[in-house]
């Protein structure tokens, strides 16, 4: 009885998630990629594909409205001018981003280690 318990919550936390790939110890996430410029700030923003967004949003939702309609699905990469990312990449790009790991905060914050332009 306990050892078909603890089967069965060891293959529930298993999941395939194909837009959260695992190799070695860095994750991969699919999403798009957004530049916010501000008069104080100047972020990079990611939104991860999980969102559902509809591309036709991607051209005509702002950033802010993006960030408040998807929430939940946001992360802060970093500010843009300490950030460096592939001149082939703009804002709104759809990207593959690597991390280790993703900070405790709101909005959580996420240390890219690669960015690569999705196909």
């Amino acid at each position: 009885m306990y050892l078909s318990l603890l089967l069965l919550i060891i293959s529930g936390c298993s999941t395939n998630n194909k837009n959260h790939k695992h190799s070695k110890n860095n994750a991969h996430m699919d999403g798009y990629i957004f530049f916010y410029e501000d008069k104080d700030l100047s972020s990079v923003i990611f939104l991860s594909e999980e969102s559902g967004i509809e591309s036709e949003e991607l051209n005509y939702l702002s950033i802010l409205e993006i960030t408040e309609k998807y929430s939940n699905y946001y992360f802060i990469v970093g500010a843009k001018k300490t950030f460096q990312l592939p001149s082939n990449i703009k804002s709104r790009d759809k990207v593959t981003i690597s991390y280790d790991r993703i900070l405790e905060s709101y909005p959580p914050q996420i240390p890219v280690l690669n960015i690569e332009k999705a196909e």
